[in-house]
């Protein structure tokens, strides 16, 4: 049958100052606390993936009796907190649900990814906004 997942898309602010700034070995633990924070965020049998150089997917399957509304309060909570790598690094998300079928897994995914981006950028343009007001 079809499968509902959870799409979220996490991209990892500042990578390239922290890389430009502090050399790439910063850099590397950035993104190994990131993993971990993320790792930690996930259940048995969801899956998290480094899509791009700074950049994460969780893949979440969800069953008819869980509240995806707090699954992805958790999941957004798990990001916003600031991880303690000696400064306060963030990150942002985007999330986006449907059903992943059996003869067009790779598409229904790959829409599903793009729109959690989406989703993402669009916070993440909200957010800086707010910070310039």
């Amino acid at each position: 049958g079809d499968l509902r997942v959870l799409v979220s898309f996490v991209d990892l602010d500042d990578l390239r100052a922290i890389n430009n700034q502090f050399g790439h070995i910063a850099g590397d633990r950035f993104l190994e606390a990131c993993a971990s924070s993320l790792d930690k965020a996930c259940r048995s049998g969801d899956l998290l993936c480094r899509f791009g150089g700074d950049e994460f997917v969780m893949i979440m399957p969800i069953s008819t009796e869980i509240n995806v509304d707090g699954l992805k309060h958790a999941v957004a909570s798990r990001i916003a907190g600031k991880l303690d790598i000696g400064d306060r690094y963030t990150m942002s998300c985007g999330f986006s649900d449907g059903y992943i079928t059996k003869d067009n897994w790779l598409t229904d995914l790959i829409g599903l990814i793009d729109a959690a981006d989406k989703n993402m950028f669009q916070n993440k343009c909200r957010t800086k906004e707010s910070l310039h007001v």
